[in-house]
């Protein structure tokens, strides 16, 4: 049997009975999709509007390209955190951050060591 029939069928573990959310299964094997598309071009981020704020989903599509961050949430943008992860990933995020974080010593030096040319950006 195939793995969602498994998924959506009542098991019994230790006399207990679980249910599986079908809700949850169908949106993990969404995001697998949605990782594999945006993993080979991420400008597919724009299609995908519920996985535009899912870290992982959007750092994959920036390393493959930057400009994803075109369709990401705009708070996430803000973020230092966030937009750490992302210009570790592609240097040509910092494009994408704010002036504060662009001028953020570790931010930028994080966005230039992964490449030089984004020194124009900071």
């Amino acid at each position: 049997s195939d793995l969602l029939t498994v998924c959506l069928t009542e098991k019994t573990y230790n006399n207990t009975n679980i249910m599986i959310n079908k809700r949850s299964v169908f949106f993990a094997l969404k995001k697998k999709k949605v990782l594999g598309y945006v993993k080979k071009g991420g400008h597919y981020l724009k299609h995908a509007p519920e996985f535009q704020d899912d870290r992982e989903v959007i750092l994959v599509a920036v390393k493959q390209n930057a400009y994803a961050l075109r369709h990401v949430r705009k708070e996430l943008l803000n973020k230092r955190e966030f937009m750490l992860a992302a210009v570790k990933e592609n240097g040509n995020a910092l494009f994408f951050a704010n002036q504060e974080l662009r001028n953020d010593r570790e931010v930028a030096l994080t966005a230039v060591t992964q490449n030089v040319f984004v020194l124009d950006y900071a």
